[in-house]
């Protein structure tokens, strides 16, 4: 993990492009519907709840779970490009584990939906250039040894799977053949 080292002497995980992402966040804001921000804050906030609780609730789960979902109910395929790149960033800087979430593990069920909903973000962007710098930053990034490293390298595998085909998964069914006349009509 790359750190840089404030004035004051205080150490802090380094940023993933700081400027460009501040200016993705001011459009989220302005031209989007601040889903991207707001889910931002959403996973800072719930670092800070479980990495101070022992074990949390079982009623976290389905609480935690809902309250993403409600967060990314307005969030379309079709959402504008800053919203999409902040919330692409996020979830990759999760996977990667870089920037201020390079040293907190998300409970599966929120890394299970944070896929999905990186399925829906990247499906919708027309732009595959930041898709693919994005799967090149998570394959480049080290594999960091925790407690969870199994739980951890299975949803950096879902997000790079999401990454290399971002199109969403559609399941064909070939309608069945129209039954055979059994009337022949023959000219004479």
């Amino acid at each position: 993990m790359q750190v840089d080292v404030g004035r004051d002497g205080v150490a802090f995980p380094r940023l993933h492009r700081p400027t460009e992402r501040q200016i993705w966040r001011f459009q989220d804001l302005y031209e989007g519907s601040a889903v991207g921000f707001t889910l931002e804050l959403y996973l800072l906030s719930l670092r800070e709840i479980f990495s101070t609780s022992v074990s949390p609730p079982k009623e976290a789960r389905g609480i935690c779970v809902g309250a993403l979902k409600n967060i990314t109910s307005n969030l379309e395929s079709n959402s504008n490009i800053w919203t999409q790149k902040v919330v692409l960033e996020l979830i990759c800087d999760i996977a990667a584990k870089r920037g201020v979430f390079s040293e907190f593990t998300y409970p599966s069920y929120i890394e299970d939906e944070l896929v999905v909903l990186l399925r829906k973000v990247a499906s919708g962007m027309r732009d595959l250039s930041d898709i693919e710098r994005a799967r090149e930053d998570v394959e480049r990034a080290p594999v960091v040894a925790t407690v969870r490293r199994g739980v951890e390298l299975d949803f950096r595998k879902n997000v790079l799977d999401v990454l290399k085909n971002p199109s969403p998964i559609i399941i064909l069914v070939k309608p069945p053949e129209p039954p055979k006349s059994r009337l022949s009509f023959s000219s004479p």
